[in-house]
């Protein structure tokens, strides 16, 4: 999967790479611009999936490369929790030189116990 000059997005719960297969995602590191999203739509059922292998990227034995343009941060932490229809979210720590007006910030799932 490669985004040659322009925006990438495929949406999937699973992905399996079996022995002898591979997957590589590669985005051109002289664009900045264009994105490469695989998005993974599905929840963990650890009832039916005990092992927790229905849901995600899985390399079973095949071969995965994902190689991205650098970012110089990738996690920040919250000063206080994210409640949920927040317009605002307070971090620690100076992010002014790490993110622009435009980001697109996720936040992930904190619950234990799934």
């Amino acid at each position: 999967i490669t985004s040659l000059g322009s925006d990438v997005s495929l949406t999937v719960s699973t992905i399996v790479v079996e022995e002898g297969g591979s997957l590589e995602v590669l985005s051109d590191p002289n664009d900045h611009d264009s994105k490469i999203l695989i998005e993974i739509e599905g929840a963990l059922d650890s009832t039916v999936d005990p092992e927790q292998t229905m849901v995600g990227i899985l390399a079973l034995g095949g071969n995965l490369t994902i190689v991205g343009n650098s970012v110089a941060r990738k996690m920040v932490t919250l000063h206080s929790a994210a409640t949920s229809g927040s317009t605002q979210m307070e971090v620690s720590g100076d992010v002014t030189n790490i993110f622009r007006p435009g980001d697109e910030l996720i936040l992930p799932d904190t619950q234990s116990g799934l």
